[in-house]
C-alpha cells in the first residue's frame, strides 16, 4: 500500500458502558455534549469518533465489557494519550464522571513501525472494526506481521468493504494502561 502518511501518529480506544441501561439515554447525552468535548480538549485529540455495538438490541448490554468505544487520534500520541488518561484519572478522583460511567479498559497505541497511519475520519466511513489480533505462537510475530502487512491488509481492502486500515503494535509499551472496572 502507498499513500503519503496521515496525521494521526497513535490513537487511543477507550472503551465504555452505562452501568445501568436505564439511564443510558441521559449518559449518552453527557457523554456527547460535555465528557468528550471535555476530554479531548485536555488531552489534545485533534479528533474524537464515538461508536457504539452494532448489534446489541435496545436496552441490553452484557454483564462485562463494553457497550461504546471512543477513539481519540493524536498527532502528538506521546504527549496526548498519557494527558488523556490522566484526565480521565483526575475526573473519576474528582467526582466529574457520570454516575453511570463504566471504563472497561482505556489502550493507548502508537502507529506500527512502517505504516502509513490513518487516513482522516470522513462522513462516508459510517462503521468501524477494532480487532486485537496476533499469533498463537509470539516466535512467529514477524512473520505474522509481515503477512498481516503484505497480504491479509492489502485483500481485506481490496474487497471492497473496507476503505482504510491502520495497524498498531501488540505492546504499545509505556503508553498502553488499562483500567478498572467502574472508572
Amino acid at each position: 500500500m502507498t499513500r503519503k502518511p496521515g496525521r494521526t501518529d497513535g490513537i487511543a480506544v477507550v472503551f465504555t458502558r452505562p452501568s445501568d441501561l436505564h439511564g443510558e439515554a441521559r449518559w449518552d447525552e453527557w457523554y456527547d455534549e460535555v465528557h468528550l468535548p471535555d476530554t479531548a480538549a485536555a488531552s489534545g485529540a485533534w479528533v474524537v469518533t464515538r461508536w457504539e455495538v452494532a448489534d446489541r438490541p435496545p436496552g441490553a448490554s452484557p454483564p462485562v465489557g463494553f457497550t461504546h468505544l471512543a477513539l481519540y487520534e493524536f498527532d502528538d500520541v506521546a504527549r496526548g494519550g498519557p494527558a488523556l488518561l490522566d484526565h480521565l484519572d483526575r475526573s473519576r478522583a474528582g467526582g466529574l464522571l457520570h454516575p453511570v460511567h463504566t471504563i472497561s479498559a482505556a489502550d493507548v497505541l502508537v502507529a506500527a513501525a512502517g505504516w502509513p497511519g490513518r487516513l482522516e475520519p470522513r462522513a462516508s466511513v459510517t462503521g468501524q472494526v477494532v480487532a486485537y489480533v496476533g499469533p498463537n505462537d509470539p516466535a512467529l510475530d514477524g512473520t505474522w506481521n509481515e503477512w498481516l502487512a503484505a497480504v491479509h491488509i492489502p485483500d481485506i481492502l481490496a474487497s471492497g468493504g473496507f476503505v482504510d486500515a491502520s495497524r498498531v503494535p501488540a505492546d504499545a509499551g509505556p503508553l498502553r494502561a488499562e483500567l478498572p472496572h467502574g472508572l
